[in-house]
């Protein structure tokens, strides 16, 4: 039988989704700080400074990924596990490093670490809230990412979850050709 209400882990999940959004959105106006302020938009860095804005980024990255990690306690399997702490420690220390130097590399890596990690919870949310035995078909996700990048030029940096979904597909060449080609470019 099916339960009509939302467990504990769904709950937990729909927290850190509220977390994952301010860092996320405040790591790329750290980034286009001087297009938000010529806009007029008040945007973190621009009403309180990338400084403030950088603390605040660490503040809520740490957060956001300590409670990723509570789904663990309901099951959610190693798998769910290995990437939540992979995803989330990796966007931590960009975090901090963007804390420490609030530069606009530092910016637009700790925005690409949030998608990193946020790719990384998500395609790993059904294998490991829904049991053992199911699990995400990466070709989808491949498929998906290589169509939001052809259709936008914005998400030409999702680039790096192409090369982790062109490796579990088993397209290890076309994977380093793209990794090599991602490496080299400048960030936008």
């Amino acid at each position: 039988a099916v339960d009509p209400t939302l467990g504990p882990a769904a709950w937990t999940f729909a927290v850190v989704l509220f977390l994952w959004t301010p860092p996320h959105f405040w790591s790329l106006a750290t980034y286009y700080r001087q297009d938000y302020a010529d806009a007029g938009v008040p945007m973190l860095p621009v009403v309180h400074g990338d400084r403030v804005a950088a603390l605040a980024i660490l503040a809520h990255t740490v957060a956001l990924v300590l409670l990723s990690l509570l789904p663990l306690a309901w099951g959610s399997g190693w798998i769910y596990g290995i990437s939540a702490v992979a995803g989330g420690g990796y966007f931590v220390w960009r975090a901090a490093l963007l804390a420490r130097d609030q530069s606009p590399r530092n910016a637009i890596r700790c925005f690409l670490a949030s998608l990193l990690q946020l790719g990384r919870l998500t395609a790993r949310e059904g294998s490991g809230l829904e049991g053992r035995n199911s699990r995400p078909d990466p070709s989808q996700g491949l498929r998906l990412v290589q169509q939001a990048i052809a259709e936008s030029p914005g998400m030409i940096r999702a680039g790096g979850m192409e090369v982790a979904l062109l490796r579990r597909t088993g397209q290890a060449e076309e994977a380093r050709a793209r990794l090599a080609h991602w490496r080299s470019a400048d960030p936008p």
